[in-house]
């Protein structure tokens, strides 16, 4: 039987504590993307990409009626605000599973839409992370955390051996 895809069912957003029940409208995860550096080895035919870290993490939420209380989260380099976005996925014919997203972020910007007499206004706020982690159905899919050098895809820390060589350990 061909499996189909988990639909996005329901969502809830906290920041900072503050539940957005209703407010909040949407939500774009960060990119995951390494940083490459091109090399090129004297005994190789050409050169090819070398990881070399993690590029920044940004992330968007949209909310309807511009909450004046996210203006706290602005600014405050290094003093994070969590974030959590919980989720609630299924697929036809099977139980709905949880998806859970934390983040520690600080927002970058705050853009407030046109102001419409008579029309729902929006904030879309960008967030800066430093700590981004996904869970699903209880267990750990991914987990990063830049100031700490922790990363972890389904458990398996890929940093352990530099944090020990560094004496983070």
């Amino acid at each position: 039987m061909a499996r189909t895809p988990a639909l996005l069912r329901m969502m809830r957003i906290s920041v900072d504590g503050s539940g957005y029940i209703g407010d909040a409208e949407s939500w774009q995860p960060p990119e995951i993307a390494a940083i490459t550096e091109e090399v090129r080895g004297s005994a190789t035919y050409g050169t090819y990409l070398e990881e070399m870290g993690q590029q920044a993490m940004q992330s968007t939420l949209t909310f309807k009626g511009a909450p004046s209380a996210l203006f706290k989260t602005y600014g405050l380099l290094g003093m994070g605000k969590p974030i959590i976005v919980r989720q609630s996925k299924q697929a036809q014919g099977v139980d709905p599973i949880p998806r859970t997203y934390k983040m520690t972020a600080v927002a970058t910007s705050i853009a407030q839409s046109e102001q419409v007499t008579g029309q729902m206004d929006t904030m879309t706020v960008t967030f800066s992370l430093n700590h981004y982690e996904i869970v699903e159905d209880g267990k750990e899919v991914l987990y990063i955390d830049v100031k700490n050098v922790i990363h972890r895809i389904f458990g398996n820390d890929i940093l352990a051996a530099h944090r020990k060589n560094i004496g983070l350990a």
